[in-house]
């Protein structure tokens, strides 16, 4: 992919999306007044945004990927004007800062068990299972409209490696856990540590996304984790700070 793609192809993906959406388009929790109503230049750029920033990002996605994802904004645009999944309101800044944000990890993720914890509209676990379909991505949230949205994805999208699940983390059971552990949700990585550490399998990685580290942060005193990577994320078309923390068992 690449971002001097010909106007033509614009205009496959755009029509593969519109098609996609008309077919899959669930209507039982949206009504007209909380649809899109965005040219298809506003749309094209949208899809421009969201390809040169997996350009940059140095991802490679198909247009079956694109389509995916293109799909999945729509439906938060949409519902966001009725459920309040997401301060984020206008469609280019989601896709900046939910779909590139979320899929700026993606090179760190190198398994097949995923848990998003705390997902909140599905991120970044959604982006992360679209263009890794390889992915077995479990989406973790106690808030019961956040989760009627995931499921309404799963089935609009479609998506058959995502597994919403409404539940709060400190009483979710899995066995034998999941390889990586990820959440966008918590400000203090101790907190994050100390409530999904639980669900790491031997092994694993919790990686911790977060804006910025306090210079007082402190591992566990347990001892039971040890902090193994500190990666600066580097967000397109975002001049804000985002790293990745990266903790593990320790031996």
């Amino acid at each position: 992919m690449t971002i001097s793609t010909p106007s033509i192809h614009r205009r496959i993906v755009f029509s593969l999306y519109e098609t996609v959406s008309s077919l899959n388009a669930d209507t039982r929790y949206t009504d007209k007044s909380t649809q899109i109503n965005a040219s298809p230049m506003t749309q094209t750029r949208h899809t421009e945004v969201l390809e040169s920033g997996i350009e940059q990002l140095g991802l490679i996605a198909s247009d079956a990927m694109i389509v995916q994802l293109m799909t999945y904004l729509r439906e938060l645009v949409s519902w966001n004007q009725a459920y309040n999944l997401t301060a984020v309101r206008e469609p280019e800044a989601m896709v900046i800062r939910h779909l590139l944000d979320s899929l700026a990890i993606t090179h760190l993720i190198g398994h097949h068990r995923l848990i998003d914890v705390g997902c909140g509209a599905g991120l970044p676990g959604i982006p992360l299972a679209i263009v890794r379909p390889d992915l077995e991505v479990t989406l973790l949230d106690s808030n019961g409209k956040k989760v009627r949205f995931i499921n309404h994805v799963r089935r609009t999208v479609p998506l058959g490696n995502i597994h919403p699940v409404q539940q709060r983390v400190e009483s979710y059971q899995f066995e034998p856990g999941f390889e990586t552990v990820t959440s966008r949700a918590f400000q203090d990585p101790l907190s994050f540590i100390k409530s999904a550490g639980r669900l790491l399998c031997d092994g694993g990685a919790l990686i911790a996304m977060t804006a910025k580290l306090d210079s007082t942060f402190k591992l566990p005193e347990d001892g039971r984790f040890q902090l193994t990577a500190c990666h600066k994320l580097t967000v397109p078309m975002l001049n804000e700070p985002r790293q990745a923390l990266v903790f593990e068992r320790s031996h």
